[in-house]
Parts: structure tokens; sequence; C-alpha cells
């Protein structure tokens, strides 16, 4: 083996060794010299000489093999080099395959847009959450979150300002939370908290308030100020569930509850929402035979002209005949139907009804008339909403100027543009429209005068009490005037007394619709309304 002796290459030592051996035959040709001159009989040149040929042997050996010699260190250092380099390249790839596993990983158990943990993550850790908890005798509090209103922002505003709205929200979950809480996006504008170790609900009320303070206070995102806000729910293990799916479930519920009491707060969950929800479940599923079934019926309640008591229109209410608890109100199942997502088969149902109904009673040789139809904030959200009236009508013949659709002012506030667009394809059929509920939402009359109506309808909470409450009177007005400077009609919902008229009539409103002129009466009824 080849060594090298200080660090020094071996074609250095050969280079060292061939010196030497040179310089031996210097100092042996010296002596040489010196024993012609002198004549010792003890050393003979022959000896030198002879001692002066191996050494210049030696000398071309040594030479001889300095070529391989260097070589074999040249190739040796070629190699170590290519190793080196095959070694930094394999850790290169090394880092690079961590890096990679990392993202992988990453993008597997961490939501892209906030950071947050996903789904994924999410039943990981709510997992191990509850085999502590199991394991220590301890609680694990969880919180179920939705945006309200953030379809509404996404629409108004664009995307990314919803996006930017979601990272909004992350953060503040963020610093409402402990370090040992697990916040995660499930999705959309779905979050979720895992708040482990819990021994006291009044620490969990105190993050779920501060969570709605922040949350509804309006933020500028992208130049826009958008305020949103949220609904919370609240299931506590083991008490409302004794595994993921069963608490999952009961905080679900929890959530539903806080949402339909009006959003922006939170809810615990408690035995009493759980029987509300069996029944619930009950209730859609009936809606469901139901709309196979064909239950729904329509009752028609008339609209009256106060200057000759005729009647102009009528609007047409759902009943429900069910099979065992007989007529059901609408104010019994419109909520579920909606929630259910059942709603829009339902108003495809009563729009189609009311136009074949139209229908009859012309061929009876009732005189014409206008026929109302509500529509729900589902059914005028959707996209195929306009195409499936013109179908209806279409299909049933019935003439379009005859046809009312009213719609509530806040559905109409969520995407205005939308909204108007969609109005004006109803009106372009020939359809008349109007604002339901007139004074209970939030209407701007920067937008209201771009809506193609014809009719505004006083709520009926304003109609009841404006005999005692001036300020339900000066609304009322205020309605009537409005209606005066668009040029629409003006309707007020929920006539009882002959003074509720009397004050509405002074103020300048002459149509009405309520029990102090007609119930609202099966269509067979109709005819003798119109006798009478």
């Amino acid at each position: 083996m080849l060594r090298t002796l200080g660090g020094c290459r071996p074609v250095l030592m050969v280079d060292a060794l061939t010196s030497h051996i040179a310089t031996r035959l210097e100092k042996m040709a010296q002596k040489i010299i010196q024993l012609q001159t002198r004549k010792d009989p003890q050393l003979t040149i022959e000896k030198l000489m002879g001692r002066v040929q191996e050494l210049e042997d030696t000398q071309q050996r040594v030479e001889a093999s300095a070529a391989d010699t260097v070589a074999m260190a040249e190739d040796l250092l070629i190699a170590r080099n290519e190793a080196q380099t095959a070694q930094n390249e394999a850790e290169t790839a090394l880092k690079k395959a961590q890096e990679y596993e990392q993202t992988i990983r990453e993008m597997a158990l961490q939501d892209p847009l906030t950071g947050l943990a996903n789904r994924n993550e999410f039943q990981r850790r709510l997992e191990n959450a509850l085999k502590l908890a199991r394991r220590e005798g301890n609680f694990v509090a969880l919180m179920l979150l939705d945006l309200d209103h953030f379809k509404e922002v996404n629409d108004s505003f664009g995307h990314p300002v919803g996006d930017g709205l979601l990272k909004f929200v992350s953060v503040q979950l963020a610093k409402a939370t402990r370090e040992t809480d697990t916040v995660a996006r499930l999705g959309g504008d779905e979050f979720a908290v895992i708040m482990p170790n819990v021994n006291d609900l009044t620490r969990v009320a105190l993050v779920a308030e501060r969570i709605i303070r922040d949350l509804s206070q309006p933020v500028t995102l992208s130049g826009s100020m958008v305020q949103s806000g949220t609904s919370i729910g609240i299931g506590l293990y083991p008490r409302d569930g004794k595994d993921i799916e069963g608490l999952f479930k009961t905080t679900d519920q929890a959530l539903y509850e806080a949402k339909r009491e009006g959003r922006d707060r939170y809810r615990f969950f408690d035995e009493a929402i759980n029987e509300k929800s069996k029944a619930e479940r009950i209730l859609e599923n009936d809606l469901r035979l139901a709309i196979v079934r064909d239950e729904f019926l329509l009752h028609y309640q008339p609209q009256f002209l106060a200057t000759n008591n005729d009647i102009i229109g009528v609007e047409a209410l759902i009943r429900w005949q069910h099979p065992t608890r007989g007529l059901v109100a609408p104010g019994d199942f419109i909520d579920a139907a909606e929630h259910s997502g059942l709603m829009c088969d339902i108003g495809r149902k009563v729009i189609s009804a009311v136009c074949e109904q139209g229908n009859a009673w012309e061929e009876a040789g009732l005189p014409p008339f206008q026929l109302a139809a509500n529509v729900s904030p589902q059914q005028f959200r959707e996209d195929e909403f306009v195409p499936m009236v013109k179908n209806i009508l279409d299909q049933t013949g019935f003439d379009p100027k005859r046809l009312e659709l009213e719609i509530t002012e806040s559905v109409m506030m969520e995407n205005v543009d939308q909204a108007i667009e969609k109005l004006n394809c109803l009106r372009e059929l020939g359809i008349s429209l109007s604002i339901d509920d007139f004074g209970t939402g939030y209407s701007s009359l920067a937008y209201l005068k771009q809506f193609p109506i014809q009719k505004l309808k006083i709520d009926q909470s304003f109609t009841q009490n404006l005999t005692v409450d001036p300020k339900d009177a000066a609304i009322a007005e205020a309605v009537i005037n409005l209606g005066k400077c668009l040029d629409v009609e003006v309707l007020a919902e929920g006539a009882e007394t002959k003074d509720q008229i009397d004050v509405l009539v002074g103020k300048g409103c002459k149509r009405f619709q309520g029990y102090y002129y007609s119930r609202p009466v099966p269509a067979e009824d109709l005819a003798k309304l119109f006798s009478s």
C-alpha cells in the first residue's frame, strides 16, 4: 500500500528517494577517487564498484516504478474526489427527499390557505385527545364554528376577499385559544376547536364569547370593509358523546340550534336539543314522503281594494295535510324544509299549482285577478330558478301577467347584482314582483330603486300595532310615501280591524290583506267570496 508522510504526495517521495541514491553514488565516486590515490590493501576498488552497480540498479528500478506509482496516486486522488462528489450528491438527494416528504406530510395534515390543521389532522388530534381524557379521567370540549354570511361576502366582494376573511378568522381563533388547543379548518367556512383537559365550562364559554366578539368586528380586506360573525356549537366529552362520531354529532346539533336562534351566538349541547333534533329528523322524513305523496295543498287569502272592497288578487299560502297530524301550518314545517334542502321541490310544486289553479278559475268564469306565490330564500338562490319558472309557464299556458312572485328584501340584498339580474329576467317574462315583509330587512334605498318591483307589502307587525304605537304608524306611513315616490303599489298585510284600515287609508294606502276581509280559504270557496 502506498503511504504518504506528513501529508506529502507520493511523487515527492519518489523524487526524494532518487535524489538520495544519486547523493550516495556521488559520495561513492568520491571515495573511489580517494582510494585510487591511496593504497589501502583492505579496501579494493572492485568492491566499491560493485556497490556502485547495486545502487545504480536500485535507482533504475525506482525510476522505472515511479511512473506507475504516480499514476496510482493520481487514480486514488480521482477516486477519492469522485467518492466525495457522490457522497455530496447523495446527501443533497436525501435532503430534498426529506423536504419533499415534509411537504407531503404538511399537505396531508395542514390547510394550505390558513395553515391550520385540516380535517385529517383534526380527526387524529381529536382521537388522541379522547384517548388521553379516557385514560386520565379528564374532559374534552369540542367547538364547531360556521361563519355567518360568508357566502354573501364571497358573492359581493369576490373570492380573494373571502380568502382574506378566512385567514383573518384563523388568526383570531389562534389568539383566543391556548397553545394546547387545536384549531382546525374543516373546509369552506367551517372551523373547529379542540380544548383538552377541560375542568371548567366557564372557561369554554369565555373562549366562545371572545371568538364571537372578535369575529363580529368589521375588518378591512383588500380595501373593502367586511363584517361577518360566527355561530358556535359546543359539545363535551364524555357527557355529550362517548366517541368521535357521537361527540361530533351532538356538537353539530348545538351549532344548528345556535344558527337557528339568530346566529352570532354559541350553544352548549343539552338533551333538549337532542329531543328536538330527533323530532326534526322525523319531520324531515315526513316532508320527503309528503312530496312523493303530494300531501301539500294551497289556501288562498284575497287581497282587497279599500275604495270598493273588490278582490284584486289572492296570495297562495301552503298547507300540509299530514296523514296523522292533520292540517299543518307553514310555520311548523317551512324552517325544516329550508334546512333539509326540500324547499326548492316544494316551491316548484306551489308555483305550478298556482298557475294551474288560475287557469281553472278562469275556465270557471271568475273575473281575471292576480295570483301571488311566495319564493323561499333557498329557491331564489338557485341558478335554475328563472328557467324553472319559465318552464312552468310554458307547460301550464298561464298568463305571466297574472302571476306575482313575492320575495323578501333580505334575500335580494344578499347579492344585489345577481338579484337584479334575476328580477329583470322575471320581468321580461311578464311576471309581477313584490317585496314581502317590507321594513323587517335591511334594504338600501340606493339599491331599492334598481329593483324592477311593482309592489311593497307592509309587514303585518307594523299594521297590527300602528293604532297603539306611533313608531309603527310612522314606519307604515314612510313605506306608503316611499311607494308613491317609486311609483309602486303598497299593500298592508295583517289588516284585522277597521281602525287599522282607517288609519292606513288616511295615510294613502288602498290595498289590504287580512282577517278583517277574509281568512285564507280553499280554492273551491273563493268563488263564494266573489259572489258575495
